[in-house]
């Protein structure tokens, strides 16, 4: 149902009586049906943003630089040559795409001994968090050397989880898969031994690494096992092959 309200007020004037006056405004409202809405349309993703070249002069007043830093017409090198104050958009105006509720909450306090995974030296822009590794070893293609065996945190990490038999039994049947082949991915491990998810991060890290690069991209390679060395590896590279959304069939 669209329904429009109309909200009507009648201020005091310089000759309102004093009765008039303790009253204060006088609201009224006017309420119309105009008609019934069969289909509604909800736009959840944020509108485009729209960036006011601002400067904030010496008395605090905001004075617009449109003028001064768009061109509407041919200028002349008088107009590139003028004075201006620094003007850098941002290089990006929001990490999601849909809007979020931010209710200020505080920091997360967390337990003594407790360090933040450092961030990436490089400049990446709309990075959302670190990643977490799991105590898992990571290759590039162009490595001297690849891992023989796992980090000790990875294996402390493991068996502090491994307390079940189900969990112990996914451990022999992932190492047993390792040695019919070298190299797996991993949804290829999940479609052949049943363990959680959750516990499958932690158990792949115990017995291969993972290539970051190269034709093994993406993949967990048996520790000790180097495919770079072998002409048998070559069965096992990656083809990645992608479609956009838009693609018609």
């Amino acid at each position: 149902m669209l329904l429009r309200v109309k909200r009507r007020w009648r201020k005091m004037t310089a000759g309102t009586s004093p009765v008039e006056e303790g009253r204060g405004e006088e609201v009224k409202y006017e309420m119309e049906i105009l008609g019934l809405i069969g289909t509604t349309y909800k736009f959840q993703g944020m509108s485009d943003f729209q960036f006011l070249v601002m400067h904030t002069t010496a008395s605090g007043s905001q004075v617009s630089m449109y003028d001064k830093v768009i061109l509407r017409k041919p200028e002349h090198r008088e107009f590139f040559d003028q004075d201006l104050p620094l003007y850098i958009p941002p290089p990006i105006f929001s990490r999601v795409d849909n809007p979020v509720d931010y209710y200020y909450r505080p920091e997360v306090q967390h337990r003594d001994g407790y360090h933040p995974p450092k961030l990436s030296n490089e400049n990446l822009i709309g990075l959302g968090r670190a990643r977490r590794p799991h105590n898992a070893i990571f290759v590039n293609f162009d490595d001297p050397e690849v891992p023989s065996q796992p980090l000790e945190a990875a294996v402390q990490n493991w068996r502090k989880f491994n307390t079940q038999t189900t969990d112990r039994k996914a451990e022999e049947e992932l190492k047993r898969l390792f040695e019919i082949r070298p190299i797996w991915s991993r949804n290829a491990v999940k479609s052949n031994i049943d363990i959680h998810p959750d516990k499958l991060k932690l158990l792949l890290p115990f017995v291969a690494y993972y290539m970051l690069t190269g034709p093994w991209r993406s993949l967990w390679v048996r520790f000790g096992y180097d495919p770079r060395k072998d002409p048998k590896a070559k069965i096992y590279q990656v083809l990645d092959f992608r479609l956009r959304c838009s693609t018609k069939h």
